[in-house]
């Protein structure tokens, strides 16, 4: 039987292994007073690129006057906290959603969710002071593929 030595982790050590998924040395992508995400945390070369965020959402009223969505990919949140994520129906055509549709869901520490492309969607809140997800799309979508 072999023991087995923990290291501490770095880019460099795993380097080898893969990629190191931190927010540690990267530059911080959006940041307002409810959010902060960091995006470009790794990438997925598969027919497209597709890079993995790291989103921060703080503690606030549950309302809303935005949303967002994204017509060419689909997009993954995965909770580490608990949470809350507001969704409506993708439409077809430009309309904003009717507040009607929205829709609110409790998700869990370690469960996730893949939006369909054009789902209106937006910042999920915390059922603490924070809540904290790893965010999947395609490469440059809050550049490219961001309506609200």
């Amino acid at each position: 039987m072999s023991k087995i030595e923990v290291k501490e982790i770095s880019r460099k050590k795993f380097a080898k292994f893969g990629d190191l998924l931190t927010i540690e040395d990267r530059s911080v992508k959006f940041a307002e007073e409810i959010f902060t995400f960091w995006d470009g945390l790794g990438y997925l070369e598969e027919k497209h690129d597709y890079e993995i965020g790291y989103l921060e959402v703080t503690e606030r009223e549950r309302t809303f006057s935005t949303m967002e969505r994204h017509r060419q990919t689909r997009e993954v949140f995965f909770a580490l906290d608990e949470a809350v994520l507001p969704v409506a129906p993708p439409a077809s055509d430009r309309s904003y959603p009717d507040p009607n549709q929205v829709e609110a869901f409790k998700i869990e520490p370690g469960n996730g969710v893949l939006f369909s492309r054009g789902c209106w969607h937006w910042l999920p809140f915390p059922l603490g002071n924070r809540a904290r997800f790893l965010v999947i799309f395609k490469k440059s979508t809050p550049d490219t593929d961001l309506e609200k």
